[in-house]
């Protein structure tokens, strides 16, 4: 009976791991947006880098090094089985960051998580189920 329990169980379970983290991911990536344009508001381009967007260290100042605009965890790259990668960019080469990427991958697919996803400027959200997402990965409705 143990084992039956087991063998029903743990598939079950793991498929819910796995759509947890997706969801969380997917959930991230709309702040991690929200958060860009807030940082470019204040600070007159995108950031940086994820740690930017971070909260500052104890005792520090909010500032455009620590902006405290997504969670440790996000700003550290890790978060729900997922790594973040992020990448700023100056398109019209006048110094300030005016367009980004961000690509989240799972640790271990099918062990953390089970497709990948990005996000640019256009605060569209992409998915993969076969590898990396890119830009011209199908988009994941609003």
């Amino acid at each position: 009976m143990l084992v039956a329990l087991l063998f029903l169980g743990v598939p079950a379970y793991l498929k819910w791991y796995l759509e947890q983290n997706d969801r969380s991911t997917i959930a991230a990536l709309p702040r991690l947006a929200d958060a860009q344009e807030t940082y470019r508001t204040n600070y007159g381009q995108y950031a940086p880098s994820l740690a930017a967007l971070g909260p500052p260290p104890a005792g520090a100042s909010v500032s455009a090094a620590h902006a405290n605009l997504i969670d440790a965890a996000l700003a550290a790259g890790a978060r729900s089985g997922f790594s973040f990668t992020y990448q700023a960019s100056d398109r019209d080469n006048d110094g300030r960051a005016d367009s980004y990427t961000v690509s989240a991958s799972p640790f271990a697919i099918g062990s953390s998580g089970q497709a990948y996803y990005f996000l640019d400027e256009s605060k569209q959200i992409r998915r993969s189920a076969e590898g990396a997402a890119t830009a011209s990965s199908p988009m994941i409705p609003k």
